[in-house]
């Protein structure tokens, strides 16, 4: 039985509710209801609001990012990137499929150079983000006018078709843990353990992803510790080590601080 069954199924053990109960990831308000007659209200409960529950938490500005700022700022090293960044603010691409496609636009590239690809591929369709169905049946030769590479063209377009005959399902990703996501997403022509961490971070907003193979990431960790080279990725594992369980958030705030990462995220 899923959560939201077992949630419906005490609240019609409960009885008619006398509380309402707002579930917001693993948080919960409950607001008491007006005593009637000036007698308390029984502790009863109404579900008025669930959002699904999945393998691993995901956050935007509030008390888990709080939680996550006040432990790395523990790091004497990252306390004044954190101070110079301000306040966390990792933004959520809420389209999966475009999150995933934004991804494979990326690889390999700087910002700047793939967000005006993204931008004309987007505006082939019109104002809102084309569906797989629309991007499977376009022409490489269209998406290569687009400024996007041959080999990207074809990864796109056939992400494009497994999304739209069913063969790879996006929803079911958010309900696995951030290895198997990884290990499921490799198995598509075109994305590598990048791009899956890419659409970890991004899309299912996962706490503590570290995208060891991310230039911008090495980049930053070298200046951190004052290396003379980029970290190879077991060295940036070992050092990354106190930011557990929120290197996402480190990571953000390394891109953050460095200078041509400012638009990221």
């Amino acid at each position: 039985m899923d959560v939201q069954a077992r949630l419906q199924r005490d609240v019609r053990r409960a009885g008619p509710p006398r509380r309402r109960v707002a579930l917001r990831a693993r948080q919960a308000r409950v607001q008491p209801s007006r005593p009637r007659g000036g007698r308390r209200p029984p502790a009863r409960i109404q579900v008025v609001h669930v959002r699904r529950v999945i393998c691993g938490p995901t956050w935007g500005n509030g008390p888990l990012s709080d939680a996550a700022v006040r432990h790395l700022r523990r790091d004497a090293r990252l306390r004044p990137v954190i101070d110079r960044v301000g306040e966390y603010g990792l933004r959520r691409v809420r389209n999966r499929y475009e999150c995933l496609v934004g991804a494979i636009v990326n690889q390999q590239l700087a910002g700047s150079a793939a967000r005006p690809i993204l931008a004309r591929f987007r505006a082939m369709y019109g104002p809102r983000f084309p569906r797989p169905e629309a991007v499977a049946a376009t022409r490489t030769a269209a998406l290569r006018r687009v400024g996007l590479s041959s080999m990207k063209a074809s990864y796109i377009r056939g992400i494009s078709r497994d999304i739209a005959g069913g063969a790879l399902r996006l929803d079911a990703l958010s309900r696995m843990d951030d290895e198997a996501v990884v290990e499921r997403l490799s198995r598509v022509r075109g994305i590598g353990r990048w791009t899956a961490e890419m659409y970890l971070m991004f899309a299912l907003g996962r706490p503590d992803v570290l995208p060891v193979g991310d230039y911008g990431l090495r980049a930053g960790v070298r200046d951190l510790f004052s290396m003379r080279d980029l970290p190879a990725p077991a060295e940036l594992r070992r050092r990354a080590e106190p930011w557990r369980p929120y290197r996402s958030v480190a990571t953000w705030y390394i891109w953050k601080g460095m200078r041509g990462f400012g638009e990221i995220g």
